[in-house]
């Protein structure tokens, strides 16, 4: 799998544990070196291979060479002038019927920036701040169709209870988990997910083939 955005390692070490290999990517140096000490500390070198990629336009891998790409807390970082092409290369590198994962990702339908804590930052135009790189989020639509309309959100075909599982394994419970079933059953009822909605978002699309796209 392909882990965009490896950043130190941590989610790479986690999904090598699992019994994953994983090759991260990410625009820093120093954090692909922290990546590889930290492979070796772990133990997994075998199972994680960092690589530096000054340019995620132009990853170092063949078309459809990986089974899953995972993507945490990264879109929102990328600069707007190249996410399209960036999320175009991500999906040039997953195989049919591969899935696709992004999570994290501060959500720009709230009215909160869910990294720097920022109000409505969300809902500024950007002549508004010019040239300054202020952290907004990602539309969820972006995400859902910025890999192409080749992708079925897989959230769906459970009714969301993976969702709602992840959720509780992370730690919400009592109000929390009951306000997350009321938005699942709200949203599924009009063909959406609960990652829609929440500050950070959370989708995993699977890829079809091109002549097969919903």
């Amino acid at each position: 799998m392909l882990e965009f955005g490896c950043n130190t390692g941590s989610s790479a070490i986690v999904l090598a544990t699992l019994g994953a290999e994983v090759h991260g990517v990410d625009i820093s140096a120093e954090l692909i070196e922290v990546t590889r000490l930290n492979a070796e500390r772990y133990g997994l070198a075998d199972r994680i291979h960092a690589h530096h990629v000054p340019d995620t336009r132009h990853l170092p891998f063949p078309d459809g060479h990986f089974d899953i790409v995972s993507c945490v807390s990264v879109l929102e970082y990328v600069p707007e002038e190249i996410l399209d092409a960036v999320m175009k290369e991500m999906d040039r590198v997953l195989k049919v019927g591969g899935v696709m994962h992004v999570g994290g990702t501060s959500n720009r339908l709230l009215p909160r920036e869910n990294h720097s804590r920022r109000w409505f930052i969300h809902y500024l135009p950007r002549w508004v701040t010019g040239n300054a790189r202020i952290e907004r989020g990602v539309a969820p639509w972006r995400v859902r169709f910025g890999f192409g309309p080749h992708y079925l959100n897989v959230d769906r075909l459970d009714g969301g209870k993976a969702y709602l599982t992840a959720r509780a394994a992370m730690g919400s419970k009592g109000w929390k988990m009951s306000a997350f079933r009321a938005i699942n059953a709200l949203v599924q009822a009009v063909g959406l997910t609960p990652g829609y909605f929440t500050p950070s978002l959370s989708m995993t699309l699977r890829k079809l083939p091109t002549s097969s796209a919903p």
